[in-house]
């Protein structure tokens, strides 16, 4: 079993990848589930567990890093998006600048 392959995976028929597909609408599902068989149970070489929970771990560790950054780069956005509306709508009548909040709004949650 090669480290990212589930024992279920491994376990199912082609006939239930071929309906598990179909469920999904996936394009030519027989043909997919044909291909995704056979990968599944081409020889590969298997990691033992001290392999898999070091790059577990090497995953966690990087993660941890990651997460400062991701929120360093959330607060800018804010930072961002609150400068552009204080120069945008400062210039602006007070009917306009609710309008134009409001439409600004809508399209940056839409964008999420």
């Amino acid at each position: 079993m090669s480290p990212g392959t589930l024992p279920w995976e491994l376990a199912a028929s082609l006939e239930q990848l071929s309906e598990t597909l179909k469920q999904a609408k996936y394009p030519d599902a027989s043909q997919a589930a044909s291909k995704i068989f056979e990968q599944l149970h081409q020889p590969h070489l298997t990691a033992d567990g001290i392999i898999n929970r070091t790059k577990s771990q090497l995953v966690l560790v990087l993660f941890k890093q990651l997460q400062p950054l991701v929120e360093e780069i959330a607060n800018y956005d804010e930072k961002i998006e609150h400068l552009f509306v204080n120069i945008l709508f400062s210039s602006c009548s007070p009917t306009l600048t609710n309008h134009l909040t409001t439409c600004y709004a809508t399209f940056f949650r839409r964008a999420d």
